[in-house]
């Protein structure tokens, strides 16, 4: 046998050993923690890719919801868990901001997991009431400036809330924002005209758009949404602004092996491009499919935490709740 390939074989029967829990991986049931409320979108992705990672794995991965505010309590129990790959949660792009709306939350957002990758996203929409004389950029600004103090933005997250206060700071108008438990009552506060401004996602007022009832401004994104592409996005009236999407990934505990986090992401990707997981997703949520990698994930969360950063440096910003 030539001497080279004794020396590929060799080193590859080194790595094998120096991580066997890795190529054995899994060999136990998987916990996927949810810290969301019940029915919503992070509890039925979490749902599908447990029942993909099952096929795909061979054991049992279970779903266990733990919400609270801001799902802090399923981040805590995952960054405390062993970074075997037992133990995952479903995290979403308000991770980022916790360390700025959260006084009880210390985690390190970025270095304190392992990110496993970025499965789906959706941009923030800024609509306004249809009664508003304005529907864009331009014509808010312009009203604004001309009405101090006669717009309020209902702020369906602490984390929404405080990605417009930099829009507000950007565009150099005075907004007042007022908080809500949700996307719902923001929304009803939108439709009627007890705000005059709100952010959430496409899917969940695209009704109220089709009837009138609602306009949109723009998506807060730095690219034109695929799936409704005829909307601009802020940034092409703000230059320079960038917000925040909603994206759904998952995450487990700092310090898991490449292996390991490998493995989870490429089944993990491959769960989510399987057509029927696809069109639940993108026709049911209007999220589109990502499938980053782990670096990627990493990178996004590093860089929403930089943007929060300067939000509330820029801004001054409180938490409202």
């Amino acid at each position: 046998m030539n001497w080279k390939v004794l020396v590929l074989l060799a080193m590859g029967s080194m790595i094998g050993a120096s991580n066997p829990e890795a190529a054995e991986y899994p060999s136990r049931p998987i916990t996927i923690l949810v810290g969301f409320a019940p029915g919503g979108i992070h509890e039925i992705v979490s749902r599908i890719v447990a029942e993909g990672l099952r096929a795909r794995l061979g054991q049992p991965v279970i779903v266990e919801l733990k919400p609270s505010a801001s799902g802090i309590l399923a981040l805590n129990d995952t960054m405390r868990a062993e970074p075997d790959g037992y133990v995952l949660t479903a995290t979403t792009s308000a991770l980022a901001a916790l360390p700025f709306i959260s006084t009880s939350y210390k985690g390190d957002v970025v270095s304190g997991f392992s990110h496993l990758g970025i499965l789906a996203q959706t941009p923030f929409l800024l609509a306004t009431n249809a009664d508003m004389p304005f529907s864009d950029v331009k014509g808010l600004v312009a009203y604004a400036r001309a009405n101090p103090g006669k717009l309020n933005f209902g702020a369906p997250t602490e984390s929404v809330n405080l990605d417009f206060a930099l829009f507000w700071q950007r565009t150099g108008i005075a907004v007042t924002s007022v908080p809500y438990r949700g996307t719902a009552p923001a929304t009803l506060a939108l439709i009627g005209n007890e705000v005059q401004l709100s952010a959430v996602s496409h899917r969940a007022i695209s009704p109220y758009l089709q009837s009138g009832k609602l306009k949109p401004i723009g998506f807060a994104s730095d690219r034109r949404f695929s799936l409704v592409p005829d909307i601009p996005t802020l940034v092409e009236s703000i230059p320079g602004y960038s917000a925040t999407t909603i994206w759904i990934g998952f995450s487990g505990p700092p310090g898991m092996s490449r292996e390991v986090v490998t493995r989870l992401n490429s089944e993990m990707i491959a769960i989510v491009r399987e057509p029927k997981v696809r069109a639940t997703i993108v026709d049911k949520f209007a999220y589109e499919i990502v499938g980053g990698s782990p670096e990627n994930m990493t990178a996004e969360m590093r860089a929403a935490v930089q943007r929060y950063a300067e939000a509330a440096r820029l801004t001054g910003f409180k938490p409202l709740q």
